[in-house]
């Protein structure tokens, strides 16, 4: 991948290259690496007026951050969804995710429920079915913690009934 990089003829290519470097280091378990490499990448599909792309690497670098326990470093780079800028897309969305995980790490739990309700809600509006029982289970330990098992029960049935499909 680095040779890729490294000698990539076009713009384009290169920010290909940076992008897998960094989805190979953080499928490596290479987190701290990765979120550098995830860095680089955003701002090489910045550079070239790719939105989604830039979004996607941003999602790595947050997801690798939470993945070392960097919980408020997750809250102070996910963007506020309105600060987007137009419809809502899967990784704008999906950005959330790491958020709504990292509020209930750090005891956050009513904000953490929020955050789950408003990205369940989104998961459904875009049809993201993977995304949505994931993060509905995610969601259930949250109620789970704040005591409430009934809402924790009702959830994880839910998606539960979803995964099963029709």
């Amino acid at each position: 991948i680095d040779t890729l990089r490294d000698d990539a003829p076009t713009p384009r290519e290169r920010a290909i290259a940076l992008h897998f470097a960094a989805e190979a280091l953080a499928a490596n378990s290479r987190s701290n690496e990765a979120i550098a490499a995830f860095e680089a990448a955003e701002r090489a599909w910045t550079a070239l007026h790719e939105r989604e792309r830039a979004l996607a690497a941003h999602l790595g670098r947050i997801e690798a951050l939470r993945s070392t326990d960097a919980y408020q470093a997750v809250l102070d780079l996910t963007p506020d969804p309105a600060s987007l800028h137009g419809a809502q897309t899967y990784f704008s969305a999906r950005m959330e995710n790491p958020r709504c995980l990292s509020l209930q790490s750090l005891g956050r739990l009513d904000e953490a429920a929020a955050c789950f309700d408003w990205l369940l809600k989104k998961y459904e509006a875009l049809g993201e079915s993977a995304d949505y029982i994931v993060a509905a289970q995610n969601y259930a330990g949250v109620q789970r913690d704040r005591g409430d098992l009934q809402a924790a029960e009702d959830i994880g049935s839910r998606s539960l009934a979803m995964a099963r499909g029709p």
